[in-house]
């Protein structure tokens, strides 16, 4: 079952990815924030560490999925020309983790990236991807190919 983007409401930080733009070993030290901005509408900001500097984008992502099931992302300024659709969304029933899916455009690759809450133990992060991957919708496959961040 897929989840809504009001979910993905708070704090998070990028724990692992697949591939795509975060797979970048120069990329350290992620978070996004989702926060309410209207019904129609939730904004995201992301913050990186990218060769010792902060970057930042910030997009906003429509709340209802578009007829191919995609929540559409579209950035501010220089990024308004990216759209960015995701396959999907899916935060474990304990809302602990998310799975962010995307098929890529022609800035990054497809890939999915794995976030946790500000609170869950870096130690416990793989052990609990796993026993939660069923809801997440992660195959065991993609589980052993996931780059963790430190």
């Amino acid at each position: 079952m897929r989840s809504t983007v009001f979910e993905l409401l708070g704090d998070w930080r990028l724990c692992a990815t697949t591939s795509g733009f975060f797979d970048s070993p120069r990329i350290d030290s992620a978070a996004l924030a989702f926060s309410e901005v209207s019904g129609a509408r939730v904004r995201m900001d992301v913050r990186f560490l990218r060769a010792g500097r902060i970057h930042e984008i910030v997009g906003m992502v429509d709340t209802r999925p578009g007829k191919s099931g995609l929540f559409k992302w579209r950035g501010r300024g220089a990024r308004l020309i990216v759209a960015q659709g995701w396959w999907g969304v899916r935060v474990s029933t304990d809302s602990q983790l998310a799975l962010l899916r995307y098929p890529g455009t022609w800035m990054s690759g497809a890939g999915a990236v794995l976030l946790a809450r500000a609170d869950v133990e870096s130690r416990t992060l793989e052990s609990l991807t796993a026993a939660r991957a069923g809801e997440l919708g992660l195959s065991s496959m993609e589980i052993t190919t996931l780059g963790w961040r430190r």
